[in-house]
């Protein structure tokens, strides 16, 4: 399967990778080694789905909508750790992006885009959603939470 040019290869098997740890993520592409930063992998790791479900016209949709809108655009550009909270009339939505330390910011968001396109597909109106694949991670929930 693929999405926007991102495949998820693997989607059933559940592993974790301690190596992939979060960093500063270099403009000019280079990693602190000096070595020029690595394609994202877009392995699948994990995806946890929340049971409760919202409607796609409430206050929370829209919230989902502009922290998912955030933590594209602005993870990379935070050095590769962003939270945020999304508030829209009555509803709050709080969420976190993290990316690998060895890719650019533009894959940051890319990487992100499509974990959050594969999450929608996985996870419709779920009130929470964490997913990670090897080069990021993104998490939404309606509740303020710390991933550590």
């Amino acid at each position: 399967m693929t999405d926007r040019g991102f495949p998820f290869v693997n989607l059933f098997i559940v592993r974790s990778d301690p190596s992939v740890k979060s960093r500063e993520i270099c403009h000019d592409g280079r990693g602190s080694d000096g070595r020029k930063a690595a394609e994202p992998n877009m392995d699948l790791v994990f995806i946890n789905c929340a049971h409760g479900m919202y409607g796609d016209l409430d206050d929370y949709a829209r919230a989902v909508e502009a922290s998912m809108n955030n933590i594209i655009h602005q993870t990379g550009q935070q050095g590769g750790n962003w939270y945020n909270k999304a508030p829209e009339g009555t509803a709050v939505c709080y969420g976190h992006g993290r990316c690998a330390m060895d890719i650019t910011v533009q894959d940051c968001s890319g990487c992100l885009e499509g974990v959050c396109n594969y999450m929608i597909q996985r996870c419709k109106n779920s009130r929470g959603v964490h997913c990670k694949v090897v080069s990021c991670e993104f998490r939404y929930e309606e509740y303020a939470f710390d991933d550590g």
